[in-house]
C-alpha cells in the first residue's frame, strides 16, 4: 500500500469512494434518509478541491486503486478519514491517521467522528469531548467529539501514574471536574494506559469494592494526606479481604470483568464520561470488544439483556455498596418467585 499526498487529479476517485464508504459501511449505523442526506451523490466539487488543497491531505493507493483518504487542517482538525469497503479492517485507516497525526506537529487533534468510527479513534486514544446532532438537508445525525492529546502533553498523565503505586497505601483520585469535592478512594490494585483500578474503602474503613477509572479524566491525585492517614487508622478496626490478583501488565478493564464474571459480583457502568451510571447487573460474557450484562434496575428487578463496547467505558463499579445492594434485592426477588412455585 502507498500513502503519498493528494493530488488533484484524484478528486473524482475521492468523491467516488466517499459516496460508497458511507452508503455501504455506515448504513449499518444509520438509516438510509441518513446516509442519503450525509453524501447525496451531488458533491459540490470546487468546495472539495479547495477544502483538499488547503488541507494537509492523504490518500492510500493499492494496485493503482484509491482505497482511502484522509486529511488535517493548520488547527489540528481531522476533518476526514475515510477506507473503501472493500479495505475495512486492513490498517488502511491507521496508517493514514498515523500521518495525519504527526502533521499536527505537537497540537492536540480534533474529530468529529461518526457511529461507524467512533471505537476506531477511542482504541487509538481519543477522548470523549461529547456527543452532538448535527443537520445535513433537515436531517438529524449524531456523532461526537473528540480530542487526542499529543505525547508532549501526556507528562501530566505520567506524574500521576507516579503516585498511583500498588504498594496498598490509600490514594484520592479526582476525576469529576462537576464535583472536585468528590473523589475515589482506596488502594490501587494495578494501573495501565487507560484505567486505574482501585479497592474502594468506605469513609469508615471498610473494604468498598472496586472502581475503574479513566485516566485521561483524573485531574488530581492525593496521597497520604490527613484525611487518608485517619483513614488508615480507621481501617484496622476491621479485617480485610486481599484484592484479586492483576497479571504485571494486565489490561484492567478485562481483569475487573473477569472478576466479575466469576466471583458473580454485579458491577455498573459508566459510558462515554456521561456522569452517571449508564448501564448495572452481571457479567454475562466477556470478548475481546465488547461484554454483556444481565441488567437490573434501581430495584433489583431484572432489566433486559444489554451488550456493551469495550472502548466506551470511562468508569466501571464492582461490589461496591450500590451494586450489593442491587445484588440482594434481584436474588430476594429471585428466592420469593421460587417459593410462589
Amino acid at each position: 500500500m502507498e500513502i503519498r499526498k493528494y493530488a488533484s487529479g484524484d478528486l473524482d476517485a475521492v468523491l467516488t469512494l466517499f459516496y460508497e464508504t458511507v452508503h455501504a459501511v455506515c448504513l449499518g449505523d444509520y438509516t438510509r434518509a441518513q446516509v442519503d442526506a450525509w453524501a447525496d451523490g451531488r458533491p459540490d466539487r470546487e468546495a472539495w478541491a479547495r477544502s483538499l488543497e488547503a488541507h494537509f491531505s492523504l490518500v492510500a493507493c493499492e494496485g493503482g486503486a484509491l482505497v482511502g483518504f484522509g486529511d488535517i487542517d493548520a488547527s489540528g482538525y481531522l476533518d476526514r478519514l475515510y477506507v473503501h469497503k472493500d479495505f475495512q479492517r486492513r490498517g488502511v485507516a491507521a496508517a493514514l491517521c498515523e500521518r495525519l497525526e504527526a502533521h499536527a506537529r505537537g497540537k492536540a487533534v480534533t474529530v468529529h467522528a461518526s457511529i461507524t468510527a467512533l471505537p476506531f479513534f477511542l482504541r487509538r486514544g481519543y477522548r470523549l469531548v461529547r456527543a452532538q446532532t448535527v443537520f445535513r438537508k433537515g436531517v438529524a445525525l449524531n456523532n461526537f467529539i473528540l480530542e487526542k492529546t499529543p505525547p508532549e502533553r501526556t507528562e501530566r498523565r505520567d506524574m500521576m501514574r507516579a503516585l498511583l503505586k500498588a504498594d496498598g497505601g490509600y490514594v484520592s483520585v479526582y476525576d469529576d471536574k462537576d464535583d472536585t469535592a468528590g473523589s475515589a478512594v482506596g488502594s490501587v490494585v494495578g494501573c495501565d494506559e487507560r484505567f486505574v483500578l482501585l479497592r474502594g474503602v468506605d469513609e469508615e474503613g471498610r473494604d468498598d469494592g472496586y472502581t475503574l477509572r479513566a485516566l485521561e479524566r483524573v485531574f488530581a491525585v492525593e496521597r497520604n494526606d490527613a484525611y487518608l492517614r485517619k483513614l488508615a487508622i480507621l481501617s484496622e478496626r476491621f479485617e480485610h479481604s486481599a484484592p484479586f490478583a492483576v497479571a504485571e501488565g494486565a489490561d484492567m478493564l478485562d481483569a475487573l470483568l473477569g472478576f466479575a464474571v466469576e466471583s458473580g459480583e454485579y458491577v455498573s457502568a459508566e459510558l462515554h464520561a456521561s456522569g452517571f451510571m449508564d448501564f448495572r447487573g452481571r457479567v454475562a460474557q466477556v470478548d475481546a470488544e465488547c461484554f454483556t450484562l444481565n441488567a437490573v434496575d434501581g430495584e433489583g428487578r431484572g432489566d433486559g439483556v444489554v451488550c456493551i463496547d469495550k472502548s466506551a467505558v470511562t468508569r466501571l463499579d464492582c461490589a461496591s455498596g450500590a451494586e450489593n445492594a442491587r445484588k440482594y434485592l434481584h436474588d430476594r426477588r429471585e428466592a420469593q418467585k421460587e417459593e410462589t412455585r
